[in-house]
This record gives C-alpha cells, sequence and structure tokens, in this order.
C-alpha cells in the first residue's frame, strides 16, 4: 500500500493515478470527503486528514510501503515558514509512529541553498527533518509546474484578448495587430497565428491587441 497526500491537486493526482495504473494498492489522503469519490470508483483506499491532524494522519500512513506528502500552500499565511514547519514536523512525526519505510518529499529546485529562496526555505527545512527520521528519503526538487499560471489566466483574458461588437467578423493576424475593429478572442491558438514563433513576437500581439476601444 502506498500513500498520497495532495490527491486533489496536479503531481498527488498524477501519483496516484500512475501507481494505480501499475496495479499497486493506493491510499489518498484528502480533507474532503466528497474528493475522496472519484478515488475510490479508480479502486483507491480513502482516508480523510488534514496535514495538521497527526493522529488522523499516523492512521493514513499505517501498514503502507511508501508516501508521497507535500506542503499544500496555504496563501493566508503571514509566517509561511513557521506555518510550514509546523507542518512538517506533524507529518515526519505521523510517518515516524506509523512506520513508513520510504517517503518522497515534493521539495523545490533551491532547497539546497540556506538563504535567499524566500518561501523555499520551508522546504529546505523539510528536507532536513525527513532526513532526520528513520524512513528512507526522497525530494523531487522541481523547478516549476505550468499549472501555476492556471490562477492568472483569468486576468490574462481579461487584459489581453482583444474585443468585438460583432464576434463573426474574420480578422487577419499579424505581429502588428490585427485588421478591423478590435474584438474579443480569447483562443491561444489566434495567438499562434500570428505569424511570430517566438514568445517575444507573440507577446508583442498581445500588447498591440489589448488597447481597449
Amino acid at each position: 500500500m502506498f500513500v498520497v497526500l495532495g490527491a486533489s491537486g496536479n503531481t498527488g493526482r498524477v501519483v496516484a493515478e500512475t501507481l494505480l495504473s501499475q496495479n499497486k494498492k493506493v491510499r489518498v489522503v484528502v480533507r474532503d470527503i466528497a474528493k475522496g469519490q472519484v478515488w475510490k470508483e479508480a479502486g483507491a483506499d480513502v482516508s480523510v486528514a488534514d496535514v495538521e491532524d497527526g493522529a488522523a494522519l499516523k492512521r493514513a500512513f499505517s501498514d503502507t510501503e511508501g508516501a508521497y506528502v507535500l506542503l499544500p500552500p496555504n496563501f493566508s499565511s503571514t509566517r509561511v515558514r513557521a506555518d510550514n514547519n509546523r507542518r512538517t514536523s506533524t507529518i515526519a512525526a505521523a510517518i515516524e509512529a506509523a512506520g513508513v519505510p520510504h517517503v518522497v518529499l515534493l521539495s523545490s529546485i533551491g532547497a539546497q541553498q540556506a538563504d535567499g529562496t524566500g518561501p523555499v526555505l520551508g522546504l529546505r527545512d523539510a528536507e532536513a527533518a525527513f532526513t532526520r527520521g528513520r524512513a528512507a528519503a526522497t525530494f523531487v526538487r522541481a523547478a516549476y509546474f505550468m499549472e501555476n499560471w492556471g490562477g492568472a489566466l483569468f486576468g490574462v483574458v481579461r487584459e489581453f484578448c482583444p474585443r468585438s461588437s460583432s464576434p463573426t467578423k474574420r480578422f487577419r493576424w499579424s505581429q502588428r495587430g490585427i485588421s478591423g475593429s478590435p474584438r474579443r478572442v480569447c483562443s491561444p491558438r489566434a495567438v499562434a497565428a500570428s505569424g511570430s514563433s517566438s514568445w517575444q513576437g507573440r507577446a508583442s500581439t498581445l500588447r498591440a491587441t489589448s488597447q481597449r476601444p
């Protein structure tokens, strides 16, 4: 049995799906039981626990051969490093108490640096905490995830897609913008059709077409 924290997120979902596709027994840990239903239907065991609930985490980690863990972002925190250290301590203690033999932590590039990395310092602390435990530890120092742009897409659409009062009218795109009256074009394919193969050229097209009438 493998335990996966954050199965409702991007990386945890991929980990759980990959293990299930390999016919491994999987237990996903979710905070909302409703989000566990899809995993039950996929054949996974479901455990409900918060990363700050040590007792619930210990039960979730029991009788397993490995765990994938992460620190979910807490955007309301004003003490990011301290809060992450507290959550790390809770997760690490639960893993130790449950006797998990191998833990994989989603860390970040830069976690090897002692200073100058902002919130990544919390992951450096997490790596140190799991290194001190009895479980074998693997740290995935990811660089970046394209999904991180998801939260900004609404603003991009609002600010960079041109408008039109004639949705059906055809327009010709060029590096200098579009010909005809401005309209809203919200397809990346339209920007790609600008004729520019570089991101600088496409950014120029977006800037040129973002002027409102």
